[in-house]
């Protein structure tokens, strides 16, 4: 037993030197210099592999970035990604994130990288999941490098493009949704550079980019044996990011996007609370391979 732990501490150990010059995380972040929460989880959890902030050259707190952060601060022109993104609807809205995870994509190939990791910064926790008996349970994570190279691992031997952790939704329905397959990420995602990947929307750019993406035989799939817990999205209480512009958006505009990207997919309703929500059909989202008989 002893040995297989030593054997096991070394494969982790040689994961993370071979993974360090291939791989690294990048946080879009906006006007929070002086609270960016996933730079402090990535450090309270030891993280050990090299974290850019992503940030424009609009932000006003991007002096206060440089002065704290140096050279990990890695500044993209807003005007030229905004220039270069289809943002669905017009006119595009420059707060939006869509613009920086574009960036992220060229600056992964210019920096020669393997992998990269997306990062919103507002995650406040990492955690594992997994099932006992009937019922999902958790527990926590103590060096998120280990975990990193584990999904590394899995992401360097499978076609896939994106690899993404779980999510507050993926969990709902407790095991019988947990083993779903899921072919959309939130928060964060894990890439693989060799395969293109765009960003498009002015809003609920991850779940639109991966279905349009994902139409075009792009593999995503999330895997939620590790979960992140993100300040509260979309219309969140934390200053700087996205929350101006989640709290000055007409909701029925912000999810008709969903229809305009793929209306046999997405359909807009209003429930008993007057709340407006998007329907979706995921299996009219994957595309399928069929029986060589069919073929025409």
């Amino acid at each position: 037993m002893l040995i297989g732990k030593i054997v096991l501490l070394k494969l982790l150990v040689i994961n993370l030197e071979n993974n360090m010059d291939s791989f690294a995380i990048f946080i879009t972040t906006h006007g929070r210099s002086n609270n960016c929460t996933t730079l402090n989880t990535l450090k309270s959890l030891g993280c050990k592999y090299p974290i850019y902030l992503i940030v424009d050259d609009l932000d006003k707190d991007l002096d206060s970035y440089k002065v704290k952060f140096g050279d990990c601060v890695k500044v993209f022109s807003k005007q030229k990604y905004v220039n270069l993104t289809d943002t669905i609807m017009t006119p595009k809205v420059f707060s939006a994130v869509v613009f920086a995870r574009n960036f992220c994509e060229d600056l992964a190939k210019m920096m020669g990288l393997k992998y990269f990791l997306i990062l919103d910064d507002d995650i406040k926790n990492f955690k594992i999941r997994f099932p006992i008996n009937t019922k999902l349970t958790s527990t926590k994570i103590n060096n998120i490098d280990k975990i990193l190279d584990i999904y590394l691992d899995y992401l360097d031997n499978s076609p896939l493009g994106l690899l993404g952790f779980g999510n507050k939704p993926s969990y709902i329905g407790g095991l019988s949704n947990f083993y779903k397959t899921k072919r959309r990420c939130f928060n964060a995602f894990l890439r693989k550079t060799s395969i293109p990947f765009t960003w498009v929307s002015n809003f609920n750019e991850d779940t639109i980019s991966c279905v349009v993406e994902g139409k075009r035989g792009f593999l995503v799939l999330e895997l939620p044996y590790v979960q992140l817990e993100a300040i509260e999205t979309g219309k969140g209480t934390q200053n700087g990011g996205m929350f101006e512009m989640y709290n000055n958006i007409d909701e029925y505009k912000r999810k008709f996007n969903y229809v305009i990207i793929q209306p046999n997919i997405y359909s807009i309703y209003i429930n008993s609370d007057k709340e407006i929500k998007v329907r979706r059909i995921w299996d009219n989202a994957i595309p399928k391979i069929i029986k060589q008989k069919y073929r025409k």
